[in-house]
């Protein structure tokens, strides 16, 4: 719990980029220029490189934790975390503003979808949040599944999503994948 590692032989071997702490760490976004983004509890964001030899580390945002990161590019990205955290960063995760989606469902994943311009979230109780710069759109999956997903991901045209149940979405529609 709490420990940052990093292994540069596909997993043989691992070397900690910093000391343990008390805390869980959710996800991690690895930037282009090498940089990291790690979230996790209490609204902690780290902000580091891969050598593990500077970090810093933003005022928390959220007293919440946070779940899942993302940037389309360097400098924007999104957070999202328990009971509708929803954060943006324009400067590479120096600074966050909080977005109200006028929910508190948890948010569990985000992701970019670069051929749409705009970003997908998953949470709990079936919740989804289509936005961007434009502003957000928030829904449920299904009015009869009131299913959480921890993993979204594109295919196609479609989002896939995973967690309490295995399914695609494609913006209209729910389909649960049946085994």
């Amino acid at each position: 719990m709490g420990a940052l590692l990093i292994s540069r032989d596909y997993g043989r071997s691992w070397q900690r980029l910093r000391e343990e702490e008390d805390v869980a760490w959710n996800d991690v976004a690895i930037l282009e220029d090498g940089r990291l983004v790690v979230v996790g509890e209490f609204g902690r964001i780290l902000i580091g490189d891969l050598q593990g030899r500077q970090w810093e580390e933003p005022e928390p945002p959220v007293p919440g934790s946070l779940m899942s990161v993302q940037f389309r590019d360097a400098q924007n990205g999104v957070a999202v975390g328990l009971e509708g955290a929803l954060l943006v960063t324009r400067d590479g995760g120096h600074s966050w503003e909080s977005v109200d989606l006028g929910m508190a469902d948890h948010l569990f994943d985000v992701l970019w979808i670069a051929h749409q311009g705009r970003w997908f979230i998953s949470g709990a109780v079936g919740r989804w949040a289509f936005g961007g710069g434009e502003g957000w759109k928030t829904g449920v999956l299904d009015e009869r599944s009131r299913a959480w997903h921890t993993r979204a991901l594109v295919v196609g045209s479609d989002i896939w999503l995973a967690g309490a149940d295995i399914g695609r979405w494609n913006g209209q529609r729910w389909s649960e994948l049946q085994p």
